[in-house]
């Protein structure tokens, strides 16, 4: 079976029992919670923790943004704080 099968069907499943589901049960937390469940398990080093944090912080603290711009608008300041990190490293 091709991916691309694959891919068809569980977007077919998903749009389908999308437009099942009742409209008090809010979904928009899903986009981070899959962000974060990806970068996770890269949080190895303190430093990386500390990059894993701000972000964070400033995702949350940019929550309000329209449009969920928070998630990208901390994503962003993650990743120029670990690139000024990683230049001042050893």
């Amino acid at each position: 079976v091709s991916t691309a099968a694959i891919w068809g069907v569980c977007t077919w499943v998903g749009a389908t029992l999308g437009a099942q589901l009742p409209e008090w049960l809010d979904l928009t937390f899903i986009v981070p919670v899959v962000f974060l469940a990806i970068l996770a398990p890269m949080l190895r080093t303190r430093r990386d923790l500390v990059v894993g944090g701000v972000a964070a912080g400033v995702a949350l603290a940019c929550h309000a943004l329209p449009f969920g711009l928070g998630l990208m608008v901390g994503a962003s300041v993650g990743i120029a704080l670990g690139l000024v990190l990683e230049r001042r490293a050893p």
